[in-house]
């Protein structure tokens, strides 16, 4: 299985990322080869994104995971994955990780926070 070199160098960050209750890398891996999942970057960072579309019609690009450098990821990669997002049509960019990325992005607003409770 041939996985883009954005994710490979990274592949261990994202596994560390990953809730193995719910998640394995093979998961991971399999969603990156068929293009589920799109990474994007170099050998200074990379970010994991897809793009969802809604029974509405609006397509949205949603940001999975990120890692390396955070200067890269704010400042290049982001803005890179947004300039793609419009070109393909999408009118939102969604986030859904912690909550430091809130802090991190000001053009972004906080909509939604996921919480669990085991039982």
């Amino acid at each position: 299985m041939m996985l883009p070199m954005p994710y490979t160098m990274f592949r261990e960050d994202f596994a560390g990322l990953l809730d193995e209750r719910f998640y394995t890398i093979e998961w991971l891996d399999c969603q990156v080869f068929n293009g589920a999942i799109r990474a994007m970057g170099d050998e200074r960072a990379a970010i994991l994104y897809k793009f969802e579309r809604y029974p509405t019609g609006l397509l949205e690009l949603q940001g999975m995971a990120a890692a390396g450098d955070l200067a890269v990821i704010k400042d290049e990669l982001i803005p890179a994955a947004e300039a793609l997002a419009k070109q393909m049509g999408c009118t939102s960019a969604r986030i859904e990780s912690r909550e430091a990325w809130v802090r991190l992005l000001p053009d972004y607003q906080h909509c939604q926070t996921s919480i669990i409770k085991e039982l």
